[in-house]
């Protein structure tokens, strides 16, 4: 053997057994979001230098808070052992959602949860601040928020965890209820504006998906113009003309049901499965009316 031909089975060796780390990491704005956490948790454990605070760090939202924890106590936690959970509770939801459904569904969910939460937490905080001893310092509405989409839209997805498979629904599930759980032993009613705005928020961005829904699907010439009524006789009718645009769509599902069937539910795009989300939504509505 020439060192030539050495030298290329050397390289296609290496080349073969290499390991692309990126395939590790997740989606980009995934990626981001955690790391905007990671600078919050820095300047939460040590700001003011380095002053540690006994009730929530001071991003946190407190019975006597600042208007600016309204938007900064999602990236707030100081403890860390509550910090790394989060980060790995957010990992697991928010990077198959920005797969699924776009960057766009993850942070919206996130924004919108997280306001909605802030304002409960403040409101409860002002009728009775006994309520809210346990401050909001990390971003329990949005984790509600994803875990509802999960429950909605993605029932099926796993994950895995060393060699055995878990639902990401039902993990969620459990996590939020030992976070309770721990919530109430420790703060016991203090506890309850720290509940009460992670539900809040996180059913909220549920109602204004269904709202945005219920828009989309209206049709405004058929919703703004009344028809009288007219008596018809029935008559045998000429064959419709096939729909190119309908069409269309069948083709493009078809072979959005054929990558599947090929590479698996893991090779679809997000508009992908923006059209399969849709096709079954589609189907589901026919079959309520029939």
């Amino acid at each position: 053997m020439s060192w030539h031909e050495r030298d290329y089975n050397w390289r296609e060796r290496n080349a073969s057994g290499a390991v692309d780390w990126r395939a590790f990491l997740p989606p980009p704005m995934t990626l981001k979001l955690l790391l905007a956490h990671l600078a919050g948790f820095i300047v939460a454990s040590f700001a003011v230098g380095g002053t540690r605070y006994s009730n929530g760090g001071p991003l946190a939202l407190r019975a006597e808070f600042h208007t600016w924890a309204v938007l900064t106590h999602p990236i707030a936690t100081q403890s860390g052992g509550v910090f790394w959970i989060m980060m790995a509770v957010i990992w697991m939801l928010a990077a198959p959602i920005e797969a699924r459904l776009g960057a766009r569904t993850m942070l919206g969910r996130y924004g919108v949860a997280s306001l909605f939460s802030g304002l409960a937490y403040i409101a409860i905080a002002a009728i009775s601040p006994s309520l809210a001893a346990m401050p909001l310092d990390f971003p329990l509405g949005a984790i509600v928020a994803w875990s509802l989409i999960y429950w909605r839209r993605l029932a099926h997805e796993q994950a895995m965890f060393l060699k055995w498979p878990f639902s990401i629904s039902s993990a969620a599930l459990w996590l939020l209820g030992l976070a309770c759980l721990a919530a109430l032993m420790v703060f016991r009613t203090g506890a309850a504006a720290w509940m009460a705005a992670g539900l809040t928020g996180g059913i909220l961005s549920l109602v204004l998906e269904f709202r945005a829904e219920a828009v989309d699907s209206e049709d405004p010439d058929l919703a703004t113009v009344k028809r009288p009524r007219v008596k018809r006789k029935l008559r045998a009718q000429p064959p419709k003309k096939a729909d190119p645009v309908q069409h269309a769509e069948d083709a493009e599902l078809d072979a959005i049901l054929t990558k599947i069937s090929r590479e698996g539910l893991n090779s679809l795009t997000p508009a992908e499965w923006k059209e399969l989300e849709r096709a079954r939504q589609a189907r589901r509505g026919s079959s309520r009316h029939t």
